[in-house]
């Protein structure tokens, strides 16, 4: 078990081995068992998270303050209208400024070209741990949930294991890609054959799926692309309809400045 994980920033699964994956695993799995019981861990008694919402949440934003308040430490909501932000501020600055005083920094930024930049700006110049809560191109915590979730159900061992990832209709279909793009990347390291449908228009970054194959191929495992459905949800043991938008729609959006 590889446990040297203090001060690492947590953008993309990607940042961490699958030893230190697995280590968090563990650890997650110790405090639910703790807290199923009645016992609350102290672990960051003392410690202040900053978390910038950029972006709307309810699950995200509750999530990350109640296991803040669980473990002792302490959440504060941003909104960046309310911060020097809205003034101009830029990434370097607002890194520097909060690491000054909190323990960690976790951000929320989804605008398709932006929202991943700013948080590798905020990387470069914090002297505390960048954490993603989901940005344009990653949403690692959502994945962590997931397969937290599939091991449960089917054992710490998931190799061999098949899931499907489809593209599904949602009323409001301009979502990110990050879902479903962080599923592709990190399911694969952990031996899970994946099989990923959408339809032709609602293709994933290229460097995404690029990054995805190497890790299947290193993992020794399948990484499949299909427009049918129905060949994502053939003989899987899990399954993940999701929705999100076209890349060229997404990006005409954003230059357009809207949401």
């Amino acid at each position: 078990m590889h446990t040297k994980l203090k001060g690492k920033h947590f953008i993309t699964t990607q940042d961490w081995s699958v030893q230190e994956l697995k280590t968090l695993f563990e650890m997650a799995k110790q405090l639910k068992l703790e807290f199923a019981v009645g016992r609350f861990n102290r672990l960051l008694e003392g410690k202040t998270l900053g978390m910038i919402f950029f972006d709307a949440s309810t699950r995200t934003r509750t999530s990350f303050e109640a296991a803040m308040t669980q473990l002792g430490g302490h959440g504060i909501y941003f909104a960046p209208q309310t911060m020097q932000i809205s003034h101009g501020e830029g990434a370097k600055d607002t890194a520097k400024v909060l690491s000054g005083y909190l323990q960690g920094i976790a951000v929320r930024y989804c605008k398709y070209g932006e929202g991943n930049r700013y948080l590798e700006e905020l990387r470069q110049h914090s002297s505390a741990p960048i954490v993603n809560m989901q940005c344009d191109v990653y949403h690692p915590a959502q994945i962590l949930a997931d397969y937290f979730t599939i091991t449960e159900q089917f054992g710490e061992n998931t190799r061999g294991l098949k899931l499907g990832v489809s593209w599904t209709y949602a009323p409001n279909y301009m979502r990110p890609v990050s879902v479903p793009q962080s599923l592709i990347l990190m399911m694969p390291r952990f031996g899970i054959d994946v099989t990923l449908a959408y339809p032709p228009e609602f293709k994933l970054m290229p460097h995404i799926i690029e990054q995805a194959q190497k890790n299947a191929e290193a993992a020794g495992v399948k990484f499949n692309i299909t427009h049918e459905m129905d060949q994502a949800f053939h003989d899987a043991d899990v399954v993940i309809p999701k929705s999100w938008g076209p890349l060229v729609h997404t990006r005409q959006i954003s230059q357009l400045g809207l949401r």
